[in-house]
């Protein structure tokens, strides 16, 4: 059961990191096109374009200055619930181990009890041998 709870807190928290990875990198690639339209921009201002290009660049990158802002916090909420889902998973990973531990004291355990109750029977029928030869 716990195995099935550790199994359930990793793909979820695989789908969180997913997640982020998906939302980190649509931010990557809008921070990539401002810069470059950043560029653009100062190509045009240097090459005396007209006003009406050079204004239309510039609100361009307001638009995906402001999609990059939201972006900002959507990698911030997937960063955090991926950090979530991580601490998860390693409570789900240390309350398997836990139970394995107890599980293989439980198996030792009997294990020693079976090897005292072969010596008990080992030692009695030492004695009995023992009694019968004299």
């Amino acid at each position: 059961m716990k195995e099935t709870e550790k199994n359930n807190a990793h793909k979820v928290h695989t789908e969180a990191v997913n997640n982020f990875e998906k939302i980190a990198t649509e931010m990557y690639k809008s921070l990539k096109k401002k810069e470059a339209t950043e560029e653009k921009l100062q190509q045009l201002i240097n090459s005396e374009a007209k006003i009406t290009l050079i204004r239309s660049q510039s609100e361009y990158i307001q638009s995906i200055s402001s999609h990059i802002e939201q972006l900002q916090i959507k990698v911030q909420n997937a960063r955090k619930q991926m950090e979530e889902k991580q601490n998860l998973l390693t409570k789900a990973h240390i309350e398997v181990k836990k139970m394995e531990t107890i599980i293989n004291n439980r198996k030792e355990e009997k294990e020693t009890m079976a090897k005292k109750v072969d010596m008990n029977l080992m030692d009695e029928m030492a004695l009995q041998q023992f009694f019968s030869l004299k």
